[in-house]
């Protein structure tokens, strides 16, 4: 049986349907990508919340440029500026107070 481009529409090739190694481990290194991409994106999302509420007294375009910074930095943003602010800015290590109920305050 010919479609009206001349394509075959008959399926004898059998071997596409089997599952073989190479197409198991294909699909597991795709879904473990998948998976770290998720999980850095949920990761900048937690550096944007923070540096939305370490900035809560700040102007708009501070809070906009330390969440766009925070973003694109994510995991970094949170290991050197919380520790820089805890340091530099509270002193002696005190905790940060980050709201519970207003994760994302602007």
């Amino acid at each position: 049986m010919v479609d009206a481009l001349g394509n075959s529409l008959q399926n004898n090739n059998t071997d596409d349907d089997k599952l073989d190694s190479d197409t198991f481990w294909k699909y597991v290194g795709r879904f473990i990508l998948y998976i770290f991409i998720v999980l850095m994106f949920v990761m900048n999302l937690c550096a944007v919340s923070i540096s939305l509420q370490l900035n809560r007294g700040k102007n708009i375009f501070t809070k906009l440029f330390a969440a766009m910074f925070a973003f694109f930095f994510g995991i970094f943003y949170i290991i050197i500026n919380v520790y820089y602010y805890r340091i530099k800015v509270l002193g002696n290590g005190k905790l940060i107070f980050l709201c519970s109920e207003n994760i994302f305050p602007i």
